[in-house]
């Protein structure tokens, strides 16, 4: 097609830069810019036509389309040469929106009503809280990723989504209202600072426009050639402006160029700006040196045999500070400038640390990794989590929301307060008295529950250890057996907790997940919870190998393949026998830097050509 329209100039599309482009193409769908000159599609669809003839592949004319023009005469008369259907803009190419003009909300209702079709679908399942983060966080999280790396959504349109995640996590039917305790934005950090590990969509907004200006630095596909011609200008991408008529995603590059002291380039052919990119260590020489400089000047200009003039650097009238630090930084002229990133010690970019250098911080919280144990369901750590943010909904907190009701626990006469559920009653101090008599536990006497989870914290630090996990189990099957007398009329009784948590312990014991190493130090304990857990011995077993002689008249042929580090340095060899055992040759050979298996074919493959060399067809 480049030939066809190379021939034909008239053809191409009409832009404001110097890129011509004829044609893009993804699989089987291919977007072709042309102009609406008749003569010119008509001689596309005959190249088109036979394309179809030559290579057997049909054009789907059905769902073949172009945009609409202001001229309705003419769009009719391009769609009787074409066939193809007449749209107009926006329309969906590869899963996100082509328009023209300003963003909209409505380029983003068709995403936002896939999620909500989503979580409408689960909402019949009844999910627990566990299960409805994974779905968050795998399924919904990942939908709108694709399109936030091409496209900057309003703000509306990420409210919106950050409001359909936050309804389908605090309750799973969208439809009822439930208390939020708190706002989405607040629960999107990692999981050691005390969060859900869910990633802002506004940082993942960030992170997208750094890969898009590292992509066009790199200046290695049409795309980026193309958008520096149209807007560039001659200039260097490090300088060029940004005007209110520009395309969004233009300005989108723009924003991103701020963050620049996380890139460098390292000096090649010396075509970055010298003024105005990051090649030497403390900044860029315009901001070091103050001073109007000339824009365009490259940085191989202040070389003599790929070395650094030192007459034309003092012409240049940088300070002299200045000069030595340029004279340290080193050149390699037989290769072409190369962009690193700082934050990644392989020096590429990647999304990932982009992330996480743009988002907030908070500090790590060592008590909520042992929240998020393997020991424990995810939805009994996210109770957990929602505990040690006083988000529980007792009586006492659902008045603070302003919801009216008659409070009283359900052992006793009191009001229902989080301290008096989970402590101060007369049933949970049984409970908690139990296992830390088992457990030879000095509970604090404090009104922080976060210190008495502390306390449970094994001196050998060994993750995960059952002792992180006792007292979240305390705490749930307390709540779980408060709802259940609340809503079932099930009496609440310290020794159905007792039970259901020394249940739960056995299960875990019986499924495998309890391991000697997670209970060290608490052998007795755990034994006296009728679970028969002991450390295991391991015991090395012999085993006999035989080496049988082949029939007479035959050989047998034994190679042995190795690799150190797999890959790494290989070596193959082997050794025939005959009838009587005796060794009739052996070799061996290096292989330079290669896997396991492919040392052990290559051993094979050259054992059997050596013999058939020498004679030894009976193998």
């Amino acid at each position: 097609m480049d030939l066809l329209f190379n021939a034909h100039p008239d053809m191409y599309f009409q832009t404001k830069c110097s890129v011509k482009c004829s044609h893009l193409s993804y699989a089987d769908d291919v977007i072709i810019f042309t102009n609406y000159k008749e003569d010119g599609v008509t001689r596309l669809m005959h190249f088109l036509r036979r394309y179809e003839e030559m290579s057997g592949q049909k054009i789907n004319y059905d769902k073949s389309s172009f945009p609409k023009k202001k001229a309705i005469s003419i769009a009719h008369r391009i769609k009787s040469i074409t066939g193809f259907v007449m749209k107009v803009l926006p329309i969906t190419y590869l899963g996100r929106p082509l328009y023209k003009g300003n963003k909209r909300k409505a380029l983003f209702e068709n995403l936002i009503d896939k999620i909500r079709a989503k979580v409408i679908g689960w909402e019949h399942c009844h999910l627990s809280y566990g299960d409805r983060l994974q779905l968050i966080r795998s399924v919904l999280s990942s939908m709108p990723i694709y399109l936030l790396q091409v496209l900057n959504p309003p703000i509306s349109t990420i409210q919106k989504l950050e409001q359909i995640f936050a309804k389908y996590f605090w309750s799973s039917n969208t439809q009822q209202r439930k208390i939020h305790w708190t706002k989405w934005y607040n629960i999107c950090f990692p999981i050691d600072e005390g969060d859900l590990g869910i990633r802002n969509l506004r940082d993942m907004i960030t992170a997208f426009s750094y890969k898009l200006w590292w992509r066009l630095r790199l200046n290695n596909s049409l795309g980026s050639k193309f958008t520096i011609s149209k807007y560039c200008q001659g200039y260097f991408p490090s300088i060029s402006k940004m005007f209110t008529t520009d395309l969004s995603i233009w300005k989108r590059i723009c924003f991103s160029q701020k963050h620049k002291p996380i890139y460098f380039w390292s000096l090649g052919h010396g075509k970055t700006s010298f003024w105005h990119d990051w090649w030497i260590p403390v900044g860029t020489l315009a901001n070091l040196v103050g001073i109007q400089c000339n824009l365009h000047i490259q940085g191989n200009w202040f070389w003599n045999n790929h070395e650094w003039d030192n007459q034309k650097l003092q012409q240049a009238m940088p300070p002299p500070n200045i000069i030595d630090l340029i004279k340290e930084v080193p050149i390699n002229s037989h290769q072409p400038d190369c962009l690193y990133w700082k934050l990644s010690k392989h020096r590429a970019f990647t999304t990932k640390f982009a992330w996480e250098e743009i988002r907030n911080h908070q500090p790590v919280q060592p008590l909520y990794r042992s929240l998020w144990s393997k020991l424990i369901m995810p939805n009994i750590w996210i109770f957990a989590w929602i505990f040690i943010h006083n988000w529980i909904p007792v009586d006492d907190r659902l008045k603070q929301k302003g919801i009216t009701l008659a409070s009283k626990c359900c052992c006793c006469e009191a009001e229902e307060t989080v301290l008096h559920l989970f402590l101060h009653n007369k049933q949970s101090l049984e409970v908690w008295g139990y296992f830390a008599a088992k457990f030879q536990i000095n509970i604090p006497q404090t009104n922080d529950i976060a210190s008495i989870i502390q306390s449970w914290k094994h001196r050998l630090s060994i993750k995960p250890h059952i002792r992180d996990v006792i007292p979240i189990l305390i705490l749930w099957n307390i709540w779980y057996l408060r709802n259940a007398s609340k809503h079932e009329g099930v009496p609440f009784k310290a020794n159905t907790i007792i039970r259901k948590t020394t249940t739960y312990l056995q299960n875990l014991y019986k499924s495998g997940l309890m391991k000697s190493e997670f209970i060290q130090g608490d052998f007795f304990a755990i034994n006296s919870l009728h679970i028969p857990i002991q450390s295991k011995a391991h015991h090395q077993r012999a085993t006999i190998v035989h080496w049988r002689k082949p029939q007479e008249g035959w050989f047998k042929l034994n190679t042995d393949g190795t690799s150190k580090g797999n890959p790494g340095i290989s070596d193959a060899g082997g050794i025939p026998r005959d009838h009587l055992g005796r060794v009739i040759f052996a070799f061996q050979e290096p292989l330079g830097d290669t896997t396991n298996t492919k040392a052990e074919l290559q051993a094979i493959y050259r054992g059997l050509q050596i013999c058939i060399v020498r004679g030894l067809n009976n193998i």
